[in-house]
């Protein structure tokens, strides 16, 4: 399990920087709604509070598909029934935010002791640990940022599920939004991080260390890459030889680098390998830093993202 995650690290973030009287960019919610509203959708996903489905079956699977099957954040006109303000349960902001804090220690550990558990959501329906942690990333992300502490977060789901269906829409002769890179120079080029990210790959940091927290910290932020940046060791508008004989047998690869990453650190989540710009990185990291970087590639770049919308 992956009790380093996002949901640990960067919400105690975040909470530390919360201000009691800030006021939401839309809604209704003041912050003690909102973390007291993210420990009771907790408490549902580990079965603590049993919710009643809000849609018919097939409408339960249209709302997936829209809202939870994609690497886009949530809406915040999502259609689901309006509960109005709850009451507030605890006296203070802090102690909603320790509760809160609790909580996601509670989902982590119910999910090591019960992998293979699968609890309702009320819009979306049965869900198991990785689609729960999915939907809380959203979640978390949405509430966040309508409370001004923006962080978009690219949930594991991208790397799994939108990459392939991505690939099956690349083509030779896609248009691309800027730069040089051939679609199969792109699919190498994603290839080529990913396997780093798993191995002692002998790189240095070009970075001091002095500024690798705030480097860091790009990796979380709402922050889109800078495009047409010049590919290290090449003169600019100069590519890089393919190592594959076609677009297809590239794609395969990436796909298997995939697989191999999760594989990897399943069996060593505690490893951490150099990224020549940010410096080491651990599971979570990496994966962040391959969903953006993906996201700009494949779905910025070449506009796979687009139309999936």
């Amino acid at each position: 399990m992956y009790e380093d995650s996002f949901l640990l690290r960067r919400t105690g973030y975040l909470l530390r920087k919360l201000d009691p009287s800030s006021r939401p960019l839309w809604g209704q919610m003041t912050p003690q709604h909102v973390l007291e509203h993210l420990s009771i959708l907790l408490l549902i996903s580990i079965g603590r509070i049993q919710a009643k489905p809000f849609f018919s079956e097939e409408e339960t699977a249209q709302m997936r598909a829209r809202f939870l099957d994609t690497p886009r954040k949530l809406p915040q006109n999502l259609p689901v029934p309006p509960t109005g303000l709850l009451p507030l349960r605890f006296g203070s902001l802090q102690q909603a935010g320790e509760k809160l804090m609790t909580n996601i220690g509670r989902f982590f550990t119910y999910y090591q002791q019960n992998p293979e558990a699968v609890n309702l959501h009320p819009a979306f329906g049965p869900l198991n640990f990785r689609e729960w942690l999915g939907f809380h990333q959203k979640h978390f992300s949405y509430h966040f940022e309508q409370l001004g502490l923006g962080t978009h977060i690219y949930t594991p789901h991208l790397l799994k599920v939108s990459v392939p269906q991505w690939l099956e829409k690349l083509h030779e002769d896609n248009p691309r939004g800027w730069g040089h890179m051939t679609p199969q120079h792109v699919v190498e080029h994603l290839s080529g991080l990913i396997r780093l990210s798993r191995m002692d790959n002998g790189l240095s940091c070009q970075n001091p260390e002095s500024e690798l927290p705030r480097l860091k910290r790009f990796i979380w932020s709402n922050r889109p890459f800078q495009r047409s940046v010049p590919i290290a060791g090449l003169p600019p508008g100069q590519l890089p030889k393919l190592r594959f004989a076609d677009l297809s047998t590239a794609k395969q690869r990436l796909l298997r680098e995939i697989d191999e990453f999760y594989t990897y650190y399943e069996a060593h989540p505690h490893a951490r390998a150099m990224h020549p710009v940010f410096g080491l990185l651990g599971r979570d990291e990496w994966e962040q830093f391959h969903n953006k970087h993906i996201q700009h590639h494949l779905g910025q770049q070449y506009g796979l993202d687009e139309q999936n919308a």
